[in-house]
């Protein structure tokens, strides 16, 4: 352990050392390598600086040499090589010539003057065009000179100007980079031991290099990434490498004087050299460190761990020491003498527990040998280890007879037989079948088990007893001995058999009971008759009324009934005829009920009480008052369809009067002076015609034969084009509020027909409200169901459009309001009302497929409810009708009239118009003249309802004759002429009775003209 604890604390002290040298060591590192980079910087920014000024300097001379140089001495090339000639201090740098160059391009001259190049052409070099073409001073790239030594040149080059600022020559100076003394002098500079300076022209050509066969070299892209970085307009250090691979620590900077780069290279060997120094040490210094600590560590873990390896070897002798002996010695006050008291604490403390488990044992033994329940237990090897004294009395067998041996079975069996406790002990209690004995698992102990039976002959007496067994397991779990119980209960089984032999007839007589009432398909039930509470519910109640059998136990009767002043109780026809009273009962989920009931008083459970059967009647009543209903609806529905047939039949006669009537006045009016005294006469018969047609068309309404023009509308915009009208209509004390669907309610309808209906309806309300009110319009789409028309007795399944008519008004009786839609009923004054307003809304509303129901009472108003079918189609405008032009003609028309006199009138009619007329007086009058004329006639003219044979028969003979042939039909009703399928309902191939002049004509002339 000493070796352990040294080893750890060694490795920690040498993990802390090691990260704080090598941390201290990383830090003096970077720092001396950017002391190293920045010296390194300087010196090359003094040295660019240096070789600026310089470059500068014979630039500004090479300016000023060309200054000098004038027109005059480019025409004298012997002074112009004077001139040149003089120029020692131009020589120092431009070591190896200086040129005069004519505009051409021609050298002029030339120091030194021996040069063989005057008077040859140079205007090709790049320097000469650079030049010319910018006019300023121009460094070159090195290239190779055409001088017999052919070493690597560089050119500056300045333009020579005129007093006109015009270029008239170049003035040259040439470097030779192997021989410049300046330049060498810089090449042979060292930094160090192996340091070097190196110069590049933008092109990566080596202008200065200590290794002179560089120079003039080129250093493609990606071999010197320093010089890629610095033409690239990087200024700086860092570390790269030369071209034979050496690394070295290199700073680059781009001249001001030119676009050259200057760059410092200084190997890392040598630029790093102190490092290595540094490293040296650190390691020997570190391994010294490790060698001391380990050896200080060892010294301190040995003085720290004496205490503990005397503990460790009282430990290993403490199993063969008794008494006091077992308790450690505490030598000192620190942590192991806090530790070795502890440990004397502990062993007290275990010795007491030892003590005290011993105690418990024979305490547990004792409980379980004087118990007077009978127990015994047994181990795992089935061998007995108590049998208690309770138990011999039970079975009669001795514990000294058992007690060690696996023999116990025999106190309950004749033959071996395992008992309840050894199951357990060989865990197949799952599978146990113990014969005429109920087993299941212990309600109180889980891992116990109960069961309970006859055992026959137990010590010569057959007992019923009750066995419980359970496993007794150690520390681990694991089950060590098992134990069992035998509880004596035969006398209490005996009583409990003669109890339920006693209690069979009361059992059947209730079963009985339970039957009639329990299982009776109608709700029953059982109250006390002092509380009115509920003591017993039956199934059927439970279901039928939706309370929960709790509930009902916690209500009394009164909860079941509605307040029957609100509800009047009806009365049902009994057995015998009289009307029996009924109850209104009220269910869970808020619906009312109608029950019979009968009941009697009888004792329940000690109770007075009313035993109660209640029969649900609530569909009968309703199916009843639904008959009742239906019936009135039907007799009602016959005696308006019978004044309907009776008033249709009359408008059609008097039709045919008022054609002859209308036309006849017609022609008279026709025929007179304008000035006549006639006219007036004539005019009042005429508009006592038309009162007459309106009367008609309002029984022709009324008995669904009116002529209609159906076509998609909405609900909405027909109400908006007569709100303006009907805020005429009604005075100011009335006022006549909208409420309209958001959205169009489009249907199959003709507007006109629908108006007169909001109008009617609107004129009857006003009438109502005499001293004034509120009347309300409103519009909402409906479907009506199954259910609804059940409830209502009319309509039929599908979505329509409610249209709602109510005003406050003074309202009616039920007896009135039963026949306000028969043609000529009124409740106005004589002379106030015609009595056929209402018909014609009612024969309207059931023309358009729809329903309409009233509801009144008297001083509280009345609603018209109207529904019409709605239709997919989507509403359109109505367009103005054109303006009628009556024309006349020259063609031959078979008139067909059943009638004389208005046969008579439209023949002489049409005669006066240019027509050429043949008349018939029946169908088959006009199959024959048809037949005879047939190849003239161009247009025929028939009545719908004539003997012998009607004008649709009459119509399908003669387009048999002639298919295609034009029919224009007369007619009073509707629906004799709107189902004919030669026409399929199309209105100008009709005209309506009673006949208008100007539109029979208009229709003649367009059929004739198609």
């Amino acid at each position: 352990m000493k070796t352990k604890m040294t080893l750890a604390v060694f490795l920690l002290v040498s993990f802390l050392m090691s990260v704080t040298a090598v941390t201290s060591l990383l830090y003096f590192e970077k720092k001396f390598k950017q002391s190293i980079s920045h010296q390194q910087w300087t010196l090359l920014n003094s040295v660019a600086t240096q070789i600026d000024d310089r470059i500068f300097e014979f630039m500004v001379d090479l300016d000023t040499l060309a200054d000098a140089v004038t027109p005059q001495l480019l025409d004298d090339p012997a002074r112009a090589q004077r001139l040149l000639d003089d120029q020692k201090r131009q020589r120092v740098f431009f070591d190896n010539s200086l040129f005069l160059f004519s505009r051409s391009g021609t050298m002029i001259a030339a120091s030194p003057k021996d040069l063989n190049f005057i008077g040859k052409d140079f205007s090709f070099r790049d320097y000469f065009r650079e030049t010319m073409a910018t006019g300023r001073i121009c460094v070159s790239p090195p290239f190779a000179s055409i001088q017999k030594e052919s070493h690597p040149i560089i050119m500056f080059t300045a333009p020579v100007y005129d007093s006109r600022n015009r270029i008239i020559g170049v003035v040259g100076g040439s470097v030779d980079l192997r021989k410049q003394h300046y330049l060498r002098s810089l090449a042979a500079l060292k930094l160090g031991q192996n340091g070097f300076l190196s110069l590049y022209d933008s092109q990566r050509n080596v202008l200065m290099h200590p290794d002179r066969k560089l120079v003039l070299l080129r250093d493609p892209p990606g071999t010197n990434p320093m010089l890629d970085q610095a033409l690239a307009g990087f200024e700086g250090t860092g570390e790269s490498r030369t071209r034979s691979g050496v690394p070295v620590l290199r700073s680059v900077k781009k001249l001001q004087s030119t676009s050259w780069v200057l760059a410092v290279s200084y190997p890392l060997s040598d630029a790093y050299a102190p490092l290595r120094t540094a490293r040296y040490y650190f390691v020997a210094g570190s391994l010294a460190a490790a060698l001391m600590s380990l050896l200080i560590v060892w010294l301190f873990m040995r003085y720290l761990t004496r205490p503990l390896l005397s503990f460790t070897r009282h430990l290993e002798k403490l199993p063969g020491l008794e008494g006091e002996a077992r308790l450690a010695p505490v030598g000192s006050k620190d942590e192991m003498g806090q530790m070795a008291e502890t440990f004397n604490r502990m062993i007290l403390e275990l010795e007491q527990r030892e003590v005290a488990l011993q105690e418990q044992k024979e305490f547990a033994e004792s409980l379980v040998l004087n118990s007077s329940l009978p127990t015994f237990v047994i181990d795992c090897g089935h061998r007995v280890l108590f049998w208690n004294k309770a138990c011999e009395e039970l079975t009669g067998v001795k514990a000294a007879d058992l007690v060690g041996t696996d023999r116990h079975w025999a106190a309950f069996h004749a033959e071996k037989s395992s008992t309840l406790a050894d199951v357990i002990i060989d865990g197949t209690v799952e599978t146990m079948s113990v014969p005429d004995m109920k087993c299941e698992r212990s309600h109180l102990l889980r891992s116990g088990w109960h069961c309970e039976g006859w055992y026959e002959r137990l010590n010569g007496t057959d007992r019923y007893v009750f066995l419980d067994a359970a496993p007794i397991r150690n520390d681990k779990g694991e089950t060590v001995a098992a134990i069992q119980t035998i509880r004596d209960f035969t006398d209490l089984k005996q009583a409990e058999l003669d109890l339920e032999r006693s209690r069979d007839f009361y059992l059947q007589s209730e079963e009985r009971y339970r039957q009639l009432f329990e299982d009776n398909p109608h709700p029953m039930w059982a109250h006390a008759v002092d509380t009115d509470a509920f003591l017993a519910v039956n199934h059927a109640a439970i279901r039928h009324y939706g309370y929960s059998e709790q509930e009902f136990l916690s209500m009394t009767v009164n909860d079941l009934m509605p307040n029957e002043e609100a509800h009047p109780v009806p009365r049902a026809p009994g057995a015998k005829g009289e009307l029996v009273p009924l109850r209104r009962h009220l269910r869970k989920d808020g619906s009312v009920i109608l029950v019979e009931t009968s009941s009697h008083v009888m004792d329940f459970a000690g109770v007075q009480a009313e035993i109660v059967l209640a029969h649900d009647v609530t569909e009968r009543v309703r199916a009843e008052q639904e008959k009742v209903a239906l019936e009135h609806q039907l007799t009602q529905s016959q005696k308006m369809e019978a004044i309907g047939t009776l008033t249709g039949g009359i408008a059609h006669d008097f039709n045919n009067i008022l054609t002859a009537i209308i036309g006849y006045a017609t022609m008279i009016q026709l025929e007179l002076e304008e000035q006549s005294p006639l006219q007036r006469k004539v005019g009042e018969i005429l508009r006592a015609s038309d009162r007459a047609a309106n009367l008609t068309r309002s029984l022709l309404a009324y008995s669904r034969r009116q002529v209609s023009n159906p076509a998609p509308v909405g609900v909405n915009s027909i109400i908006g084009n007569v709100e303006i009208l009907l805020r005429r209509l009604i005075p100011e004390n009335i006022e006549l509020k909208t409420q309209l669907c958001r959205d169009e309610l489009p249907i199959m309808a003709d507007s006109g027909q629908l108006e007169q209906v909001v109008m009617n309806l609107v004129v009857n309300a006003r009438d109502a409200m005499r001293d004034g009110g509120v009347l309300r319009i409103a519009t909402e789409p409906i479907t009506l169901s199954h259910d609804f028309i059940a409830a209502h007795g009319y309509g039929k399944p599908g979505d329509f459009v409610l249209m709602t008519v109510t005003d406050s008004g003074v309202g009616m009786d039920e007896k009135t309001r039963e026949r306000i839609f028969e043609p000529f009923f009124t409740t106005k004054e004589p002379g106030k009302g015609t009595g056929l307003g209402l018909a014609m809304v009612y024969g309207i509303v059931k023309q358009h497929g729809g329903f309409i129901n009233c509801y009144s009472e008297l001083g509280h108003g009345t609603v018209f409810r109207i529904y019409l079918p709605l239709t997919e189609s989507a509403a359109r405008e109505e367009a103005p009708p054109p303006d009628r032009e009556v024309r006349g003609g020259d063609e031959t028309i078979l008139l067909v009239e059943d009638d004389a006199v208005i046969r008579d009138m439209i023949g002489e009619l049409l005669e006066d118009f240019g027509y050429t007329v043949i008349m018939a007086v029946n169908g088959e009058d006009a199959v024959q003249k048809f037949k005879e004329a047939a190849s003239a006639v161009l247009l025929v003219i028939l009545d719908v309802i004539m003997p012998r044979m009607n004008g649709r028969e009459a119509c399908d003979a003669i387009s048999a004759l002639s298919p295609g042939v034009k029919v224009l039909f007369m007619s009073g009703y509707t629906a004799d002429i709107v189902s004919d399928s030669s026409i399929k309902g199309d209105p100008r191939h009709f005209v309506p009775k009673p006949i208008q002049i100007d539109e029979m004509l208009t229709k003649v002339r367009n059929l004739l003209d198609e």
